[in-house]
């Protein structure tokens, strides 16, 4: 009998191959769907053998459950290992060297080098708490170089301008 485990990580592998070859953008609701189709299809490889079709159906749903897990689970891993070797990557932030998941190179034809890279983004994005912030660095006006915090204002992007309707302006910056 095949373990879901195996049938996760063909699964990962399916989802990144097939997302590539029909050119789905990462981080788009496809990626997701594909998998968990995935993940029901290859659930039919481990069919128990009983009587009862309500114990068969329990396992097959229990199974492509645990399939999926695994699939999503080692693409993240995946996408960790391939950011090792980023400006800025944290050290020890993944469990296994960045030299399993090594990237190609190539030149587009404007002659930019792109790195193509196996592991994908499956689900839409969203913005890290770093990224955004209430805190407004004042650069003009009577309080340049004094930072306010503009909450209850939402959160605004780093870098994005800001006032304080008093005659100051700035930009948001993190805390």
């Amino acid at each position: 009998m095949v373990t879901p485990g195996f049938l996760g990580a063909l699964v990962m592998v399916g989802t990144n191959v097939f997302g590539a070859v029909l050119a789905i953008p990462p981080g788009t609701r496809w990626y997701p769907l594909l998998s968990l189709a995935l993940s029901f299809l290859f659930g039919l490889a481990i069919i128990v053998h009983s009587r009862s079709v309500r114990e068969k159906i329990v396992f097959y749903v229990m199974n492509s459950i645990v399939i999926l897990s695994v699939a999503t689970g080692s693409n993240v891993l995946g996408q960790q290992i391939q950011q090792l070797g980023q400006p800025g990557a944290q050290p020890g932030a993944a469990l296994v060297s960045s030299a399993f998941a090594s990237t190609a190179q190539r030149r587009d034809v404007a002659g930019h080098v792109q790195t193509a890279q196996f592991f994908k983004q499956w689900y839409p994005a969203t913005p890290a708490p770093a990224e955004t912030s209430t805190i407004c660095l004042f650069t003009k006006g009577p309080r340049a170089g004094q930072r306010q915090n503009l909450a209850p204002k939402p959160p605004q992007k780093i870098g994005a301008p800001c006032s304080d309707g008093g005659g100051n302006s700035g930009e948001i910056v993190a805390r």
